[in-house]
């Protein structure tokens, strides 16, 4: 995906603004307060249909004004795409290839934003849960397929937990354990492929930063990881030894859902 261009009006302070992005490395350069982040909260919006601040839409305006107005055009795979987003206070219009869409699973099966800001350093400081949302995030970027399996297994574990918490009878529970085992099995391999993937760059940027080799070992970390299980017949086996303490708390304790990432850096 290649970003081409993009139109921001009244958007946070930015009150008119067309770029045209070169091919590779483009640098955004300027005083502080000048619309910098704001731009790139523009980009990620257009994207991912949220700011990555965590502001509501309505508060995306620019003072004064009554909506804001997004625009962008990018290439993904040889074919040509154009988007455009209106937010107003009561919500927001979306218009995609001319087309108005409600969902934006079309656009980001070709537009894909990452962001990486200062406040992002904290990443390592903050609750496991913070940490399996932002790589969860960065994986879906990289592959879109990723968002769907997600969801799936996150219905999946809501439903699961519904049965443990009322009581349910066993074979309503064991209807679910398959799909359960199926959907962890392939978020821990996805995830495991990611981190995997990034072992090789990421250690280069360690020994650029600190002049020598570094040895950067990380992995993912949590009751059903520390257990061993890496098939779906040892997930299945797994769950059973911990099936009455499910019972008994009324709440799935094996999965993805639970896991953080535990990483060392020179040992």
């Amino acid at each position: 995906m290649a970003l081409e261009a993009l139109h921001i009006r009244d958007f946070r302070n930015i009150a008119g603004q067309d770029w045209e992005l070169a091919p590779g490395l483009n640098v955004l350069e300027g005083e502080n307060a000048q619309g910098k982040t704001n731009f790139l909260e523009a980009v990620y919006y257009l994207a991912n249909g949220r700011s990555f601040r965590g502001s509501e839409s309505e508060n995306l305006i620019r003072f004064g004004r009554e909506r804001a107005e997004l625009k962008a055009a990018w290439s993904h795979e040889g074919l040509e795409h154009r988007l455009a987003m209106r937010l107003t206070p009561q919500g927001r219009e979306v218009e995609f290839q001319g087309k108005t869409i409600v969902r934006l699973a079309p656009v980001q099966a070709s537009l894909r934003v990452l962001v990486f800001t200062p406040d992002s350093a904290m990443l390592f400081r903050s609750p496991p849960q913070a940490r399996r949302r932002y790589f969860d995030h960065a994986i879906a970027v990289q592959r879109p397929g990723y968002a769907s399996l997600l969801s799936r297994y996150q219905r999946i574990l809501r439903q699961r937990n519904q049965v443990l918490e009322r009581g349910g009878p066993p074979e309503l529970l064991a209807s679910f354990d398959r799909q359960w085992a199926e959907g962890a099995l392939a978020l821990m391999r996805e995830r495991g492929a990611y981190l995997e993937a990034l072992r090789g760059p990421w250690a280069r940027r360690f020994q650029d930063l600190l002049g020598e080799t570094v040895d950067l070992n990380w992995h993912w970390a949590g009751p059903l990881c520390e257990r061993g299980a890496l098939d779906l017949e040892g997930l299945l086996e797994t769950l059973e030894g911990v099936r009455a303490e499910e019972r008994r708390r009324g709440l799935t304790l094996l999965g993805p859902q639970r896991d953080d990432l535990a990483a060392t850096l020179g040992g």
